[in-house]
Order: C-alpha cells, then structure tokens, then sequence
C-alpha cells in the first residue's frame, strides 16, 4: 500500500476495513499532511482514534506549520469537538 492509497481510505469511509502498515502510519505527503491529518480533516472520530492508537504522531507539522489538531479546529472543515478531545 502507498500513502495515496491509504489517504483515499480514509476519504472514502474505508479505513475501519484496511490494514496499515506501520510503515505509513507517520508518513507524510509532499505538502506535509500525514494520515493523522487526513482522518482529521475527511475521516470519522473512529478513524482518529485507530490512527493515534496504532501510534501516530499528533505533533507532526505540514508544510504551513499545522498539526492535526489545528485541522480539527478549523470551522470550515467541520470543527469536531470529539476529535479535538482526542488530540489534545
């Protein structure tokens, strides 16, 4: 599997059926945003608690200096306080 793949996963509600490598887990694209970061931005609660169970890195920063966190609270990306909950 490629970080890609991964990614589209995510997006399409299929991470729950997916097994990750380890590998991916803290991989980050070429504008920075990890799995972390997608799920937050595109996945359910459920798949942020997967990731930050299988060890992903909430600290890590994109290109522009953002965390997951910083995606989670954004407003116009849906703000969920649950997510928020869990990365903090």
């Amino acid at each position: 599997m490629k970080l890609k793949e991964l990614f589209s996963c995510i997006k399409n509600g299929k991470l729950q059926e997916t097994s990750i490598p380890t590998r991916l887990i803290n991989k980050q694209d070429e504008i920075g945003l990890s799995p972390l970061m997608v799920a937050t931005i595109f996945g359910t609660d459920r798949d942020v608690s997967q990731l930050l169970l299988l060890g992903a890195n909430k600290e890590i920063e994109d290109r522009c200096g953002l965390t997951a966190i910083d995606y989670a609270a954004m407003p116009t990306r849906g703000m969920s306080p649950t997510k928020l909950r869990m990365l903090s």
